[in-house]
């Protein structure tokens, strides 16, 4: 018997049909090694990426208005003069009690009733510098206690908290940086780094200050004790205590300065400020002070006495200030006095003497246009603008207008004015509200 080996039968006398039909494989190579293949390839992205954009620019031109426009955007235009003049306060000095070097007890600017301490006096330059040292460590001892106390203290869980302060702190020391306050530098880095370690306690970081507590404490013990007896130095009123005597301050009649004239101004201000050794500092006894300053008179027509005005004092880390201006002196020729008074009090402030300043005379805020945008209806001034593509007519106030810069704006309360982010056409003739742009 044969087996079967899976071979097909073939029936006696049948003829076996081949198939000739013959499948045919294509095989493709994509190898993008293939630099021809590669450049084909880029040719056809490039091209395929220009006829795609000039079909944009098309359409784009196709929808685009024909009418010239611009954005309503608010801008505002301000007038200043540059003056120097000198600040007057009620002073009174404080006559030192030793001979020898003045270390003040509390900074300048600073509010002390009467008795209070407000400097010491050391036979010698080394005690004082041994005190100083002692304050610094004591200050840094603060400083690092405050530290290890949030370690056990209660903890803002807001993260946004800590977010706002560290920018707060950073914006105050770039500021610093900038106006080149460098002497004020010192506490707003610690407040930066202070409110850096709260972040990071708060994520539960272990801060360790051991180790400088440990060595402030050492330097601590070393200046306690190393300077010599000093003579106390009391305040004999009320007000604020300023380390600095400059020899101005009997100078002046407190009393008067209303009616200072040009002449008056100018002579304190070819004066030269002299430090007084054989005192210990002064006292600002009343709360009112004034900045005197000539001013040319035309230029100054638009203040008035009465006024709140900005002025910017270049030589502040915050520079712009509110004053009231209190009085305008013309002397004849084309000058004035000009005075101005503030009750702010600070250090900086308490230090200020002969000062350069820019007095705001005029701010001016409004949207600015061409000319050519202006137009009047019925008597009525306005613009043009494009909303969609319909034309409609916008009333307009002319705020200020000098050369080729013009400000409009809207009255307040009322309606049919120009408006933020209005899109005002700039030419084209027989414009009318209503108008449906083609």
């Amino acid at each position: 018997m044969r087996e079967y080996d899976g071979t097909p039968t073939r029936k006696k006398g049948e003829i076996k049909k081949f198939n000739t039909k013959k499948i045919r494989l294509t095989n493709i190579d994509f190898n993008t090694s293939n630099p021809v293949l590669t450049r084909i390839v880029m040719i056809l992205l490039i091209v395929t990426v220009l006829v795609y954009g000039v079909y944009q620019f098309i359409v784009l031109e196709k929808n685009k208005s024909p009418l010239k426009t611009q954005t309503a955007l608010e801008r505002t235009i301000t007038r200043t003069v540059s003056a120097r003049g000198v600040v007057i306060r009620q002073e009174s000095v404080l006559p030192s009690v030793a001979s020898g070097t003045v270390v003040p007890a509390i900074t300048n600017g600073s509010k002390v009733s009467q008795g209070d301490t407000v400097a010491s006096v050391f036979s010698s330059a080394s005690d004082a510098a041994n005190i100083l040292r002692l304050k610094e460590v004591e200050k840094d001892i603060s400083y690092y206690e405050n530290i290890e106390s949030l370690s056990f203290g209660s903890m803002y869980t807001d993260i946004e908290t800590y977010r706002h302060n560290i920018s707060k702190s950073l914006y105050a020391v770039t500021d610093l940086i900038e106006s080149n306050h460098l002497s004020l530098l010192g506490d707003s880095l610690q407040e930066l780094s202070l409110w850096t370690t709260r972040r990071q306690i708060s994520t539960g970081t272990v801060v360790d200050v051991s180790e400088p507590l440990s060595r402030l404490e050492s330097l601590r013990n070393r200046y306690t004790g190393a300077y010599g007896d000093s003579r106390l130095v009391t305040a004999d009123r009320s007000g604020y205590y300023v380390n600095i005597v400059d020899g101005f301050e009997s100078k002046t009649d407190y009393e008067a300065v209303l009616t200072m004239s040009t002449a008056e101004v100018q002579s304190l201000l070819d004066q030269t400020p002299q430090t007084g050794n054989t005192y210990v500092g002064k006292l600002i006894t009343e709360f009112n002070w004034y900045y005197v300053c000539i001013a040319p008179e035309k230029e100054t027509d638009p203040l008035r006495v009465g006024s709140t005005v900005t002025l910017t004092f270049p030589s502040m880390s915050v520079p712009n200030m509110k004053m009231t201006l209190r009085a305008k002196n013309p002397d004849g020729t084309g000058n004035t006095a000009l005075v101005f008074s503030s009750n702010l009090m600070n250090a900086e402030v308490a230090s200020l003497r002969l000062e350069n300043a820019e007095i705001l005379l005029e701010s001016f805020t409004g949207f600015q246009v061409d000319m050519s945008a202006l137009r009047k209806v019925d008597g009525v001034d306005g613009v043009y603008v494009q909303v969609g593509n319909i034309v409609q007519f916008r009333k307009a106030k002319k705020i200020y207008a000098e050369n080729d810069i013009i400000l409009i704006g809207a009255e307040e309360g009322e309606s049919g004015y120009i408006r933020l982010y209005d899109e005002i056409i700039l030419e084209g003739i027989d414009l009318y509200d209503g108008k449906i742009i083609n």
